[in-house]
């Protein structure tokens, strides 16, 4: 670009609100500056650049919404026009022999897919890192489509990336080796699936959102992180030993919700946890172990939570509305406090040998409880809608 063009373009550059993501279109140099929507300070060289230069005919938008993943009310913000809170003194380098200036310009109107957070560019790539003596090449620039590979001992970090307009990837990261991790900040993806393959796997997902079919396609052992984030999928995950949800997140699902093999751990952890399924909820195999707090969990067309022999439930003012509640196999044990079922069917179906504490939760459902023998339940405070119908040598006992 000649300089001619260069004075009649640049008027400065656009980032995004590290608060809200709105584009803020900041002078060469600014190091602070205060969003024009929901007044919030972005350090500019730590925030994501949306455009190095500034397009001639840009105009900020007169209303923004903030997205999901932001944590902020789904609701329009109006523009106000305010000051830049910091300019930046620009010094000028003056070095014997150059004969010209050289700027480096690249007009961009869109978003490269994997944008390292830099305090002066954006990559092309995602950041590797390995814990092997010797690491790979970084891997090309995603083109939509082909899937990334993470081998053994592999760290990809993915920040700042969304996918580009228009592409229908199928599998985004392929694992082909064990004990691959796998870091999610800050993207915007759809596809498919977002991972799939690999034993001892790691997948940390924040501030994230993904839509697609399925969240992850899990071999063996592994652990999957999920924080502040919004998910719409067919299924969420299949397979996997470790499961950790903190809000404020929010998963819808078309099918199902987890399916989770023996020995898993399950962790909710609220505030604004919310799991909603048009099929089946939660389905676990034996000797699992679920704690949720501040949860709410729908499924719409099946059970809540399914779980096999001895599964230990730990449930904290969780809300569950579904086809049916919960549904345990023999020698289960599980502790509701200040929750609430609600079912069009069995509200608290268990097996043979059923341990459990229901303290000031109210279920309903029909019929609220359909245990087999040997159940001990204690009901502290709670309130039970709809027919018990219990076992030999079972007990219900009220405080």
């Amino acid at each position: 670009m000649s300089r001619a063009n260069v004075a009649k373009y640049r008027r400065g550059m656009l980032v995004e609100c590290a608060k809200c993501g709105a584009p803020l279109d900041v002078s060469e140099g600014t190091r602070l500056a205060r969003c024009n929507y929901c007044g919030s300070t972005t350090r500019v060289g730590r925030t994501r650049t949306i455009a190095i230069v500034t397009p001639a005919q840009w105009a900020p938008p007169p209303v923004w919404t903030p997205p999901p993943q932001s944590g902020l009310p789904v609701q329009a913000l109006a523009y106000r026009q305010t000051r830049k809170v910091v300019r930046s003194v620009v010094t000028i380098v003056v070095v014997s022999g150059v004969l010209g200036i050289v700027i480096p310009i690249s007009m961009c109107f869109g978003i490269a897919f994997f944008g390292a957070r830099s305090t002066s560019s954006t990559s092309s790539s995602p950041t590797v890192v390995t814990s092997g003596p010797l690491a790979p090449a970084p891997p090309p620039r995603w083109d939509g489509v082909s899937p990334l590979e993470c081998g053994a001992n592999q760290h990809l970090v993915l920040e700042d990336v969304e996918t580009p307009v228009g592409a229908s990837p199928g599998v985004l990261i392929q694992v082909t080796d064990r004990r691959c991790k796998l870091t999610f900040r800050r993207v915007k993806l759809r596809g498919a699936t977002l991972v799939r393959g690999g034993h001892d796997l790691e997948i940390d997902f924040e501030s994230s959102s993904f839509a697609g079919e399925l969240f992850a396609e899990l071999e063996g052992d592994a652990e999957v992180r999920i924080d502040r984030s919004v998910i719409t999928v067919d299924r969420l995950l299949s397979g996997g030993t470790k499961l950790s949800i903190r809000g404020p997140t929010h998963v819808r699902a078309r099918r199902g919700l987890l399916g989770l093999a023996e020995h898993a751990e399950v962790e909710l952890q609220g505030p604004e946890v919310v799991l909603e399924s048009e099929g089946e909820g939660i389905l676990a195999g034996d000797d699992v172990h679920i704690r949720a707090r501040d949860v709410r969990i729908v499924a719409g067309g099946g059970t809540a939570i399914q779980a096999g022999a001895s599964a230990r439930l730990e449930l904290d003012s969780v809300v569950i509305e579904a086809q049916e509640g919960l549904r345990l196999g023999r020698h289960a044990n599980v502790q509701m406090r200040m929750g609430s079922v609600t079912t069009t069917g069995a509200a608290l179906r268990g097996g043979r040998g059923l341990r459990g504490t229901l303290d000031g939760t109210r279920v309903e459902g029909v019929p609220a409880f359909d245990l087999e023998d040997l159940v001990r339940v204690e009901l502290r405070g709670a309130t039970i809608v709809g027919e018990r119908r219990v076992g030999r040598q079972s007990t219900i006992r009220e405080q």
